[in-house]
């Protein structure tokens, strides 16, 4: 532990030629971070080497000469530019031994496909630096290490990110979970669509802010989130010191809030739909069937979603949703007018109780000076009757237009499903 410190200094130092020439981007950042936060830490620096013995050697004295814990990540595997262990062994003057433990690993995943000899690069991952522990991988072959240098604690984790998460939650954090302080930080997440975020920043300077709760944004168009990050002993009383706040905040922003916390969008719309007992079909124009796609990424979607039409030209929409000719000729297919004969052909053409439809130019090109890109024409109809359509003006490019478009078509069902 550091010096006049009572919380560990943790670094990660991320290894591999990939996470700088662009091939990959490295998520083991976040995944560690948030977890991190979680315990009531925090990441006090990382750093991106390539595969090169004496940049890696030297990089990992001056991480070790400021952390507490190490995490590092990527080149354990078999081939040769997987150095990370043969770098850390005469670095922390030690050196590679055989490991049983990291042999019978090895040997059981190459048992799943069916091989029982190990080859020089098999027999290279049973290597590690003497003094050092072999940590359970059971999703992949290379060995994960733990590393006790007097009172620093190295981690060597595999690059792969099933492999990565899989050790991270097994061994990493239920050990510094145990060297964790008492008072932790909770987040609280509000998912909102349709607000932009400079006018939430200016919201909630209209509310008290606990001395000790900390407010932060995130954009992930086309949702913005609000974040309280609090400390407390627990997570109940986190939420009560902040349920003054809480309330403000949903009061505030009232329906636009679709979800909290881990809730992602497709999961609360799905929510919704079973909720009020609804049975939806859509209509989709601009969009191609991304709606469809972001509803059934959700298990359970099945019992919500009746079927979808992908109608992209004018003769699909005439011959699939019963289209009238005169309409596309008179308002043209991005209108109003044909978004609401689309709803209302998907709702004769199935068994669903409600239908949305998106009818639009998602761009680059196709935009008029009357409809330019962007233009986004949306219909909600029912059973029972009721219809309603609205027109958007986008400014996104081609694939956030259509994201945008898909959220508006879920997101638009009014609370009683029209």
């Amino acid at each position: 532990m550091s010096v006049n410190s009572k919380f560990p200094v943790i670094e990660m130092l991320a290894t591999g030629n990939e996470l700088l020439d662009g091939s990959i981007s490295d998520k083991h950042v976040q995944n560690f971070g948030g977890a991190l936060r979680q315990l009531g830490l925090e990441l006090s620096s990382v750093t991106i080497v390539p595969d090169n013995f004496e940049v890696l050697r030297k990089q990992l004295l001056t991480s070790m000469l400021r952390a507490d814990v190490l995490l590092v990540s990527g080149g354990l595997g078999p081939t040769s530019d997987d150095l990370t262990l043969e770098v850390a062994a005469p670095t922390f003057g030690s050196r590679m031994t055989h490991s049983a433990r990291a042999e019978a690993n090895v040997l059981a995943r190459l048992k799943r496909r069916g091989l029982m000899q190990l080859n020089a690069s098999h027999k290279k991952m049973c290597l590690i630096p003497e003094g050092s522990e072999v940590l359970s991988n059971e999703e992949g072959a290379a060995p994960a290490v733990a590393w006790q240098i007097g009172d620093k604690k190295i981690f060597f984790l595999p690059g792969p990110p099933i492999e990565f998460t899989h050790v991270l939650q097994q061994h990493v954090l239920p050990y510094l979970s145990s060297v964790a302080p008492k008072m932790r930080e909770y987040l609280f997440v509000y998912k909102i669509f349709g607000w932009p975020e400079s006018e939430l920043n200016e919201l909630m300077k209209k509310f008290e802010i606990p001395h000790d709760v900390q407010v932060g944004y995130r954009t992930k168009i086309p949702e913005n989130h609000i974040k309280l990050f609090v400390k407390a002993s627990s997570r109940e009383m986190a939420a009560e010191r902040i349920a003054k706040l809480e309330g403000q905040i949903v009061k505030a922003v009232g329906s636009k809030l679709f979800a909290r916390d881990a809730i992602s969008f497709e999961e609360a719309m799905l929510k919704k739909f079973i909720d009020q007992r609804m049975t939806i079909s859509l209509a989709e124009s601009c969009t191609g069937g991304l709606t469809t796609s972001l509803i059934t990424s959700v298990p359970g979607s099945s019992k919500i979603l009746d079927r979808s039409f992908i109608t992209y030209s004018n003769e699909s929409k005439v011959e699939l949703l019963g289209v009238k000719a005169t309409t596309l000729e008179e308002f043209g297919a991005v209108s109003e007018e044909v978004a609401r004969e689309m709803a209302q052909g998907a709702l004769e053409h199935s068994r669903a109780s409600h239908a949305a439809a998106i009818t639009g130019i998602a761009g680059p090109d196709g935009g008029t000076p009357q409809k330019p890109v962007g233009t986004i024409c949306f219909a909600w109809a029912t059973k029972e009757g009721s219809c309603r359509s609205q027109r958007v003006q986008l400014s996104f490019d081609r694939s956030m237009n259509q994201l945008y478009s898909a959220y508006l078509a879920l997101f638009g069902f009014d609370e009683d499903g029209s």
